[in-house]
């Protein structure tokens, strides 16, 4: 239905790998849970976008 109505889903609760392959092949690019990481506090959100961008900027 999103597709038809051209919007963007996201899929939430993705836990394993078979789920998030699954979602993948149903279409959805847009992908969240704790496969990709549990939930932090906001300092720590912060330091793990300060080392991605220090890695990025080189």
């Amino acid at each position: 239905m999103a597709d038809a109505l051209d919007l963007s889903t996201t899929a939430e609760g993705v836990e394993t790998e078979a789920e998030l392959n699954l979602i993948q092949e149903l279409g959805c690019k847009k992908i969240q849970g704790y496969y990709f990481g549990r939930p932090m506090r906001f300092a720590d959100s912060l330091e793990l976008f300060k080392a991605a961008q220090s890695r990025n900027v080189a």
